[in-house]
């Protein structure tokens, strides 16, 4: 199954192996009833229209050799020098595999450096070609790894209907 790896304080490792990536819009809910990333729903979403910020990610299909498997790692689309994108295609771009490590040092700064690969490391060369033939026929839709809550259901949730009532919005169930 496929999952997200999250980057905190602990490093983790990851071994890049394409620059392809799914963008994606997803909005951040807590609350006793949904607690977490979901994905917008796009015109006429209820989370959008009960005024929660649209959060847009790129998802990397990247080989994590501590699991032995391909994960996501969504990365934050920021541009800026200390966030993930900008480092991250420091670290991969040149052609060379390498394993790359991740932090976030203050929980806003990413730390990313990058280390060849050992002759002898284990690189998931298997998985990565599973997946890729998966991934390549339409098997695997990366934006799988975070839960789509369709209109009527996420309308529902007390923390959007109450935001929705107030504001005087009636979302459609259709």
């Amino acid at each position: 199954m496929l999952d997200c790896i999250r980057v905190g304080s602990d490093e983790v490792v990851v071994v890049p192996f394409t620059q392809c990536a799914d963008q994606v819009d997803l909005h951040f809910m807590k609350g006793p009833e949904f607690n977490g990333y979901t994905l917008c729903n796009g015109s006429g979403c209820p989370a959008c229209m009960a005024g929660i910020s649209i959060i847009s990610r790129f998802l990397f299909p990247v080989y994590d050799p501590t699991e032995g498997r391909v994960r996501v790692l969504p990365v934050p689309s920021s541009k800026s020098p200390h966030s993930l994108l900008p480092q991250l295609h420091r670290e991969t771009s040149g052609g060379r595999r390498v394993a790359v490590f991740i932090n976030r040092a203050d929980n806003q700064k990413y730390v990313v450096t990058s280390a060849a690969l050992p002759e002898d490391a284990r690189d998931g060369a298997d998985e990565i070609s599973e997946f890729l033939k998966k991934f390549e026929s339409g098997e695997i839709d990366l934006t799988s790894v975070f839960p789509k809550i369709d209109n009527a259901t996420m309308a529902a949730l007390p923390s959007i209907s109450r935001k929705l009532e107030l504001k005087g919005i009636k979302v459609d169930a259709a």
